[in-house]
């Protein structure tokens, strides 16, 4: 009897040991997985982060460019004070994103309008709005913006703000220094923009149901914000606001973080954020609360506990219940032991962006169907190899060019440490069908050219073959795999070849086989081949033949799909 009260005893002191024991390793595992999902989730929001700031400030660009381009209309109507109205209406109809636009003369520039004219156009319902709301009511020679454009002769942004009473949009506006046919100032041209859809923008494809995103100007003043989240943006731009006066090293386009609680005894959470490497240097923020971020690590460490805990419970019981008979003791010793191997295995669970500048062998083209789209293009030397690709997700328009950016910078962060093509498109496959509920898929190419041999190592994703030109075109024998996006566990396979020098390879998205013109005709492939036979080996000039050739086949027609294409010459 002393004997079983002994090894219940001892049994027993061995659970309470085991389970110690096995809660510090859980618990080191738990906090080791924070620490790695804090990581990832880093990774990921800086990825975010470049996304959103671009789509911003490729918003902000193309207003620029409207200004640019139609200031020789402005400049033509000079002569005649009453066609301005006409040129300020064209002005703000050519871009979607423009809502109004004026132009503040310098007093008296035309003495029949008197001291004060102010052209101004807006876009109603009705269509295009003209007036003149330059006068005593409207002095505009007392506005700082209008001042500091004549004085500085150079264009300013100015801090979004909200405009309307039934409807109320954010905008912001650009005010450029409008010259004479002599080079001296005739006064200031605003345009006004509409950043409205930027909540929508900003709030699209979060990793986390209760993530959002937010805009701020440069002094940190919130401007574009859910509004569920109103509180916790005051106290985010707050906090970002102090940082800035801590730090005077914040530099345009790195990432940022704070940790901090929302309200006294709320959420943590982390906000990253970013300034535009460009004027007007807004602030894009990301805020990620702790809780969803922990989330998979803490339901994995909850599901590891109860199955060790049940294993204990059942050991114990397997003790107790033998404890009074040494062969069964032994039986138990040995279950005992093979739940522990068991419980020893057991774990928890674990679109601006294109190439701006081009060297001499390589050119690329992308002319999107909408405003943006979803093809891509990149590439990048390192160690003496060359790193290129080409992409086309389906559907169009942002919902497209959010993927396609994101599988932009998970391509750059990938290929920084992978030289393996299959395993490149496998990680990002795997990272594309994470959250996939627009059920988007992405049709892909990889290759990796070693300079000093020729060879070419790739991996194809459901894409279009590319092509090796030399005296003809041959289409490069590729397997099709899967597209990207569809299944995780997808397997892609590596192929090669060797090219000579002069060799050039040219890709493209089906936006040029799939080109139309007025009779619904194809561009087709066979078209593509007669064009690569005859056409120059340059990158740019046959590059240019081929939008050429398509061009001219259209003849007109409405673009359907976006297109693309990259040559490079070896």
């Amino acid at each position: 009897m002393n004997k079983e009260r002994k090894t219940r005893a001892s049994g027993i002191g061995i659970i309470i040991f085991a389970a110690l024991l096995i809660e510090l390793l859980t618990l080191f595992q738990y906090h080791h997985l924070r620490k790695e999902a804090m990581k990832d989730v880093e990774q990921e929001s800086g990825s975010e982060l470049r996304i959103k700031t671009g789509i911003i400030e490729n918003t902000l660009q193309s207003a620029e460019s409207t200004m640019r381009e139609n200031e020789w209309d402005l400049l033509r109507c000079l002569d005649i004070p009453d066609s301005i109205f006409a040129a300020t209406g064209r002005l703000i109809s050519v871009n979607p994103n423009i809502v109004g636009g004026s132009i503040a003369f310098i007093p008296y520039f035309y003495p029949e309008k008197g001291r004060l004219f102010e052209p101004y156009a807006y876009k109603s319902d009705s269509g295009i709005v003209l007036e003149q709301i330059g006068g005593p009511e409207h002095d505009y020679t007392q506005n700082p913006v209008y001042r500091q454009v004549l004085s500085e002769k150079s264009p300013v942004w100015s801090d979004p703000y909200k405009y309307g009473e039934d409807i109320v949009l954010d905008l912001t506006t650009y005010t450029y220094p409008l010259k004479d046919h002599k080079g001296d100032i005739a006064g200031a041209c605003g345009i006004d923009i509409d950043l409205t859809w930027l909540v929508d923008s900003l709030n699209a494809r979060h990793r986390y149901p209760s993530s959002f995103g937010m805009l701020l100007t440069r002094k940190a003043q919130p401007v574009s914000w859910h509004p569920r989240y109103q509180k916790t943006a005051e106290q985010v731009s707050t906090l970002i606001a102090e940082n800035l006066q801590k730090d005077d090293a914040i530099l345009p386009g790195h990432m940022y973080v704070i940790q901090f609680r929302e309200g006294r005894k709320g959420r943590k959470a982390s906000v990253y954020f970013t300034m535009m490497e460009k004027d007007p240097h807004w602030l894009v923020a990301l805020v990620d609360y702790h809780s969803e971020i922990y989330a998979p690590v803490r339901r994995s460490w909850l599901q590891q506990m109860a199955i060790i805990f049940t294993g204990l419970l059942i050991l114990l019981f397997m003790i107790l219940r033998f404890a009074g008979k040494e062969k069964e003791l032994r039986l138990a010793t040995v279950e005992r032991a093979r739940i522990g191997g068991e419980l020893d295995a057991a774990r928890s669970i674990q679109m601006q962006m294109l190439p701006k500048q081009f060297p001499d062998h390589i050119y690329g083209f992308l002319r999107p169907a909408w405003e943006v789209g979803g093809d891509m293009f990149d590439f990048f030397t390192r160690d003496d190899k060359l790193f290129f690709c080409i992409g086309d997700v389906s559907g169009k328009g942002v919902p497209a060019a959010i993927v396609m950016a994101e599988i932009h910078s998970l391509f750059r962060v990938i290929s920084e440490t992978e030289e393996n093509p299959a395993k490149i498109v496998r990680k990002l496959n795997r990272k594309l069908c994470k959250d996939n509920s627009s059920f988007m898929f992405t049709t892909f190419f990889m290759g990796i050219l070693d300079l000093p041999s020729g060879k070419v190592r790739y991996c194809n994703a459901g894409h279009d073959h590319p092509f090796i030109v030399t005296t003809g075109a041959e289409e490069v024998p590729a397997v099709a795999n899967m597209p990207l996006g569809v299944f995780s566990d997808m397997e892609f396979e590596e192929q090669s070849l060797t090219i000579r020098k002069g060799s050039t390879i040219f890709l493209y998205t089906d936006g040029l086989t799939e080109a139309k013109n007025e009779a619904h005709e194809l561009f087709t492939l066979q078209r593509v081949k007669e064009v690569l036979g005859h056409c120059p080996t340059d990158p740019v000039g046959m590059i240019s033949a081929m939008e050429e050739a398509v061009k001219g086949f259209v003849d007109g027609a409405e673009q359907s799909d976006d297109l693309t294409l990259l040559a490079i010459r070896y």
